[in-house]
């Protein structure tokens, strides 16, 4: 989980960063005593939580929660305050917790522990589709057995998750050969190579097959592409005008990632 803190005293910041890393220390945490910079941070990176003080200069923290949840509307906004009066606004605002200084680790441990949007459990499947595609798991790039099997994969990756029949997958694939017989046998050896490269990793889960369909579950597999899509800002700012170089049908999806 990403999380940010945001303080314009010196003094308090060290002790709200101190008490968030004793709290949660597995957590990246950036800290920050001026609003801009930490909305320039929101905008290269999506943050899951914010601890915010309330008087922040310019911006006060009020304001700046707003903004944040422009940009992220899932994102967990902690106001960090020596006032009660603001209650109402951390309601209107649908905050997720209210911590009245000082701060204490347990202060911050009960908030983690209720947030709005807590966080999910981390994915083992991505797919990295700008620039070359590949499949990791667990961080690692997984090695497929054939060529024209990994591209099987990008070809439903391609397709967010729909389901795509064998005679579609095969047009895509072989582009402007005639679907006979002799390509249905070869799309099945491919299929079983997807498999097999799969089933290496523990990563079978992540197909699922229908009688002549096929489909990627997008219950289990992130992707830099949906997330695009989905307008994170990481994912916005990884984008550099490329989608699965080595695949020449991919060209054609570009327009998909047009902003304007």
């Amino acid at each position: 989980m990403q999380m940010i803190a945001v303080e314009d005293d010196q003094l308090a910041l060290l002790e709200l960063q101190n008490a968030i890393h004793r709290a949660s220390p597995a957590d990246a945490l950036a800290v920050f005593s001026d609003a801009a910079d930490a909305l320039s941070f929101a905008g290269k990176n999506r943050v899951d939580t914010a601890f915010l003080d309330i008087h922040l200069g310019e911006m006060s923290g009020i304001h700046l929660a707003r903004e944040l949840k422009r940009r992220n509307p899932r994102v967990n906004v902690v106001f960090v305050t020596a006032h009660e009066n603001y209650w109402q606004d951390a309601i209107n605002l649908h905050c997720s917790g209210y911590i009245l200084k000082p701060v204490t680790d347990r202060k911050i441990r009960d908030a983690l522990d209720n947030l709005l949007y807590p966080e999910h459990p981390q994915v083992r499947f991505y797919a990295k589709t700008f620039g070359n595609f590949d499949l990791l798991v667990d961080g690692r790039p997984v090695a497929f057995q054939r060529d024209r099997a990994k591209e099987l994969l990008a070809c439903l990756v391609d397709r967010c998750g729909a389901s795509v029949s064998k005679r579609e997958l095969a047009a895509q694939l072989f582009e402007d050969t005639c679907y006979s017989r002799k390509q249905q046998q070869y799309f099945t050896k491919i299929y079983g190579f997807l498999i097999k490269s799969l089933q290496a990793v523990d990563a079978e889960c992540l197909i699922i097959k229908q009688p002549n369909s096929y489909a990627v579950d997008n219950q289990l597999l992130r992707c830099d592409a949906w997330d695009y899509l989905k307008g994170e800002p990481e994912a916005e700012n990884a984008f550099r005008g490329e989608y699965m170089n080595q695949y020449s049908w991919a060209e054609t999806e570009l327009y998909r990632f047009q902003r304007g």
